[in-house]
């Protein structure tokens, strides 16, 4: 069962209206919570944006202004109309991992806790985008987080609006097309640029 749910997993990014059962919801922040840590430390937070007012404007903010970028790189100058931007922030939810310090015994928490927070997503058929691809100092900082606190990790959760044949999709914002993103694409789609290079098993896969 698990392999399958890994086996169909995709990274979405374009989303319907249509929120999360709280039921499921509960089940994902439950499984989040159970999550394993280095020493029982648990260096994190877990912050749960969903349909305030003020959780929009966190999601609006990280799209237009945090996580966009040009040529890999995020916020780089340029024009409009060239940025890829991340559609995984403005899911109907969206989980953002908050944590107290920079070091990688907590960058790791963060990372379990994170990928068992999108295998019980995907197991309630619930669609995940992971992004990586934010100011984790100013992501923090608009959480009310400052001191060492950053935000390593945020995860978008929610049911997609269609799945797409294109690679991308445009971006517009008043009737401005500021860039792209990427579609909602299957994953035996291999022609994306995130695709192209994945390694055959036994390539990944050695057995002494």
């Amino acid at each position: 069962m698990l392999r399958e749910i890994l086996e169909k997993r995709f990274t979405a990014k374009w989303w319907s209206d249509k929120p999360i059962e709280q039921e499921k919801l509960d089940y994902i922040l439950d499984c989040a919570y159970s999550a394993p840590s280095k020493n029982g430390k648990y260096n994190y937070e877990i912050f749960v944006l969903g349909d305030s007012e003020k959780s929009n404007e966190i999601k609006q903010w990280l799209y237009w202004e945090n996580t966009y970028c040009i040529g890999g790189e995020r916020l780089r100058e340029g024009p409009i109309g060239h940025r890829r931007y991340n559609g995984q922030v403005l899911a109907p939810t969206v989980l953002v991992w908050v944590a107290k310090h920079k070091n990688e015994e907590t960058f790791n928490d963060c990372l379990v806790s994170s990928t068992i927070a999108m295998i019980a997503s995907e197991e309630q058929g619930i669609n995940t985008g992971f992004n990586g691809c934010l100011g984790e100092k100013e992501t923090a900082e608009k959480l009310g987080r400052y001191d060492s606190s950053h935000a390593p990790i945020a995860m978008g959760l929610g049911y997609i609006d269609k799945m797409d044949d294109d690679i991308q999709r445009e971006v517009y914002k008043d009737n401005v097309k500021y860039g792209f993103d990427y579609g909602n694409v299957k994953p035996e789609i291999r022609r994306g640029p995130n695709r192209v290079g994945k390694k055959t098993k036994d390539e990944l896969i050695h057995l002494m």
